[in-house]
């Protein structure tokens, strides 16, 4: 009964109407699709820097054939060169060459790196390292064939199409700001306006009609659910009191005392009964009183489980903790008997040093004794001769 009630003030008319923004979702998926191309400004420069870097490839293989096969016609001394360097020279004039004109070529592909696998992103980076070192190198080869005008072409090139490809950037972001229509979109926007003019005609006239056909409808279904409303409350009315008389019946039955008057009681002696563990209420009665017995000795031996796998997981962390203070003690002792030896082997080294100091010090005194002798007879001896001469002079 409460849900037919909520139902029946909650229900609402609702009309749903054609859609009448045809034109405008048209349009925005148009607007979405021109911004999706040009905001891709990748895409159109690596078709810029494709034909660029084709462009450099072709130019660098001509160049290359006409120094290596002494042309003659951009690289003019080109056969003295090879004549006048060694192997060494030659391979690094080859390697710097080539390294220069390379990294030139490719080194504009950094403006779509982010589109690119890392592992080209790396080589291009390091390509920056190669037009400077490779340049540098191929400065000697420019200068000794009077090339230099490629030595700056390249440069000049490879900054070009960085400024070329930052305008494509450029143009694409402005281009997606002013989105173009074509023909056939303008031709589908104007079929879509008419559509949404259609649908609201339609939505105007069809409301009215659909909402006045509903509230007929629902005077109808409203009676019908108040109907059936009212019968559940009644039938809910009849099983209440049912329910009383049963209640006071039950109350009113001597074959259960006041205690064993309950759902859960009543139903396992039913139980009883029923699978033939009883004849009678009263045998019932006692098997409920014997299940509940058991029942009791049952918690108790459980209790008394429980208080005996406490008291052997306290005994096991006492045994732990017992092993874990004789393993501190064991490794503090073990530290103590390291640290005595070190300080016995301290004292050792101690007292030998002392007694070499000692040694030192006894021979430093007989040195300085014997010392002390010489300087003594030497004194005696120079006396003596002084002596000696003044005798014979006298």
């Amino acid at each position: 009964a409460n849900e037919i009630k909520a139902e029946m003030d909650n229900t609402k008319f609702v009309f749903n109407p054609l859609p009448t923004n045809n034109e405008q979702t048209a349009k925005e998926g148009f607007v979405a699709k021109w911004k999706k191309i040009f905001t891709n400004t990748a895409m159109f420069k690596s078709v810029f820097l494709g034909i660029y870097s084709l462009a450099m490839l072709i130019m660098s293989v001509l160049l290359l054939v006409d120094l290596f096969g002494c042309k003659g016609a951009v690289f003019q001394n080109a056969t003295a060169l090879w004549a006048e360097n060694g192997g060494i020279e030659f391979l690094l004039v080859s390697i710097s060459t080539i390294v220069f004109f390379l990294s030139a070529t490719f080194l504009p592909w950094i403006l779509v790196k982010n589109k690119l696998p890392d592992t080209l992103q790396g080589i291009l980076y390091l390509m920056l390292g190669g037009i400077a070192v490779g340049g540098l190198l191929f400065w000697y080869t420019a200068d000794y064939t009077d090339a230099m005008q490629i030595l700056f072409s390249y440069p000049i090139a490879t900054a070009g199409a960085f400024v070329i490809g930052l305008f494509i950037h450029l143009v694409c972001i402005i281009l997606s700001k002013i989105p173009m229509l074509s023909a056939n979109q303008k031709a589908a926007l104007a079929d879509a306006r008419k559509q949404d003019a259609e649908n609201a005609e339609a939505n105007r006239v069809n409301e009215p009609k659909e909402r006045e056909a509903w509230e007929a409808w629902w005077a109808e279904e409203r009676a019908k659910r108040r109907e059936t409303g009212l019968e559940h409350i009644s039938r809910g009315d009849i099983a209440m009191e049912k329910a009383k008389a049963h209640l006071a019946a039950a109350e009113e039955a001597d074959i259960l005392g006041n205690s064993e008057k309950d759902g859960e009681i009543i139903d396992c002696l039913i139980h009883f009964i029923e699978s033939r563990r009883a004849d009678s209420v009263k045998e019932a009665l006692h098997e409920y009183d014997t299940m509940k017995q058991n029942q009791k000795m049952l918690e108790v031996e459980a209790i008394k489980a429980q208080i005996e796998i406490e008291k052997a997981k306290k005994e096991n962390l006492d045994r732990q903790h017992q092993i874990e203070q004789d393993r501190r003690h064991q490794l503090e002792m073990e530290a103590q008997a390291r640290r005595s030896a070190d300080l016995q082997s301290q004292i050792a080294a101690n007292t030998a040093a002392a007694a070499a100091s000692a040694e030192r010090m006894r021979r430093d005194a007989a040195a300085a004794a014997a010392d002390a002798a010489a300087t003594q007879a030497r004194v005696a001896a120079d006396v003596a001769a002084i002596y000696r001469t003044e005798y014979y002079n006298q």
